[in-house]
């Protein structure tokens, strides 16, 4: 019995993955089918991730880009699309990175005033980001896990002192 409850615990601690994120990374996530998407934009902070992609031109996101939300708990989140100018796929995630929701095709907003549009409110726990009525966006589905693989974080050098 007490191997049953060790077994039982182990499975479980693995189950639960945590990934480990930090605001401006850049990484890919991949499809189960090994397509990639580039994830240029890590989301962590509460004011950037409220900034999304709010003032990004179209041509300064490529078709197999992404934003990736960060949170620190399963809880609903809603977005908007103030200030957007090309119309979203807005994937939510559970912690493990598995799809259990999307919201297809929501139309950008240019500026602030007027009626933003808003997409659906939904129990997640991060939310990815990616232009909508691509190739790529077609072949992601809800149920679908995606693979994390970071890049590292290129930190600046400290400043040394030649001693002669």
């Amino acid at each position: 019995m007490k191997y049953l409850i060790l077994i039982f615990t182990l499975s479980y601690l693995f189950a639960s993955t945590s990934f480990q994120f930090q605001e401006g990374q850049t990484g890919t996530l991949s499809l189960p089918d090994g397509k990639k998407i580039n994830i240029t934009r890590v989301l962590v902070k509460a004011d950037s991730r409220a900034r999304g992609l709010s003032g990004v031109p179209k041509d300064k996101f490529q078709k197999d880009e992404g934003a990736l939300f960060i949170f620190d708990k399963t809880d609903i989140k809603r977005f908007w699309m103030p200030d957007t100018y090309f119309n979203l796929d807005i994937i939510y995630l559970d912690k493990n990175l598995k799809i259990i929701s999307i919201d297809r095709n929501v139309p950008h907003h240019i500026g602030r005033s007027g009626k933003i549009p808003t997409a659906s409110a939904v129990m997640c726990r991060h939310v990815l980001e990616i232009k909508a009525k691509t190739d790529l966006s077609a072949r992601i589905k809800v149920g679908m896990k995606l693979q994390w693989t970071p890049q590292p974080l290129l930190q600046k050098a400290p400043k040394t002192r030649l001693v002669q």
